[in-house]
């Protein structure tokens, strides 16, 4: 028999599942790593153009020296909170699919 820990992950999943809409991204959803490499390519990409980006403005090293890498990630920071916020960003138990507590139903009796 199911615990209670094992059915709330199992239905979290499928929240982020159906959230993520992942299922309809792929035509056999069932293709396991294969599906996740063809998802993450575009992130890799996006990656290799940056750290390209980087060593062309000197490296990692002058842009601390110089700071402009600490304004970009102050921007970088601040546009993702601002995507959790307004729910542009899901985070799983905090802005969405929060687990159901007591003090909630209590709350709303």
């Amino acid at each position: 028999m199911p615990t209670e820990d094992s059915s709330s992950d199992r239905v979290r999943t499928q929240q982020i599942i159906r959230a993520t809409n992942w299922s309809g991204k792929h035509d056999r959803s069932r293709a396991g790593s294969y599906a996740m490499r063809v998802f993450d390519q575009p992130d890799e990409n996006g990656a290799t153009v940056y750290l390209k980006k980087i060593d062309a403005l000197g490296g990692m090293l002058v842009r601390l020296i110089l700071a402009t890498c600490i304004t970009e990630i102050q921007k970088a920071a601040f546009d993702y909170q601002h995507a959790v916020e307004t729910k542009e960003q899901i985070v799983v138990g905090v802005n969405e699919f929060r687990p159901r507590r007591a003090a909630d139903s209590d709350a709303a009796n």
